[in-house]
């Protein structure tokens, strides 16, 4: 005990300077404390300040991604338009080349059967024409057959004082009449001459395939011309005979006789006539 109170004594007692040292550890100490808060007060602001700007960016990003989302959707429906739009298409060509092919096939058929026609057309011609050469020989042998079985020939008359001699014509040896036959000429003679150039005029209008415009009934020297338009009144038949019938009818034959020769004459390209 006596030891301890010794040491007791020997221990040293805190002066001044060491007071003045801890207070000042101690203000150290508490500013290091006041500064760690306020780092720490500011640590915690920038991170709250930053987790709200996190968060905005964060919004503005899944905003940014949702508008781009909308967009591939419009993106993907508008691709499938025109993925489905194409196929239309590709149907449509595919359609239309079809077609062409089988257009081209039937113009190719055509084409072959043209030419094939456009033969057959030749020979058609050459044959037509052959047969043309042979019917113009043929109507020329029966023509010039007509003119020796009804044989017309240029009858000379006197002239008379005061006139020039008339330009009269003959048929197998019958005198035909003109405008001014001579009154010495009996009915029978006119009648028969009227009736041969009456056949041969009917006749030559067959050699020819010339339809008369007056139809003619041949019946010799009682023979007929028909007028289905004529304004006159009777039958439409008028006589080329004079004996037992008005003289207007008689006159009116001849007149449409004489029609009739004058288209055939226009047919054949030859002038000849009645008168």
């Amino acid at each position: 005990m006596e030891r301890s109170r010794r040491e007791t004594k020997m221990v040293r007692a805190a002066g001044w300077e060491d007071m003045r040292r801890l207070w000042e550890v101690e203000w150290e100490l508490r500013d290091g404390r006041a500064e760690q808060k306020e780092v720490r007060r500011k640590i915690d602001d920038v991170l709250e300040q930053g987790w709200t700007e996190q968060e905005r960016e964060r919004a503005e990003l899944q905003d940014r991604v949702d508008d781009l989302d909308n967009v591939k959707e419009a993106v993907r429906d508008e691709l499938l338009d025109n993925e489905a739009e194409l196929d239309r298409r590709r149907e449509a060509l595919a359609a239309r080349r079809d077609r062409l092919r089988q257009a081209k096939e039937l113009d190719e058929a055509n084409r072959k059967n043209l030419r094939v026609q456009a033969t057959a057309l030749d020979d058609t011609a050459r044959a037509l024409d052959k047969l043309n050469e042979s019917a113009q020989i043929r109507r020329t042998q029966l023509i010039t057959l007509l003119s020796y079985i009804f044989p017309i020939e240029p009858v000379e008359s006197a002239p008379t004082k005061h006139t020039q001699p008339d330009f009269l014509f003959s048929i197998v040896d019958l005198p035909l009449p003109n405008s001014s036959f001579p009154s010495s000429y009996s009915d029978d003679l006119l009648s028969s001459a009227l009736g041969y150039a009456a056949q041969v005029t009917q006749l030559l209008a067959a050699y020819l395939g010339v339809p008369l415009c007056y139809p003619i009934q041949c019946r010799g020297s009682r023979s007929v011309v028909f007028d289905e338009i004529s304004m006159m009144k009777g039958p439409r038949a008028f006589p080329l005979y004079g004996k037992g019938v008005d003289q207007y009818r008689f006159d009116y034959g001849v007149f449409l006789l004489n029609k009739n020769i004058e288209q055939a004459r226009f047919s054949l390209f030859v002038c000849f006539g009645l008168g």
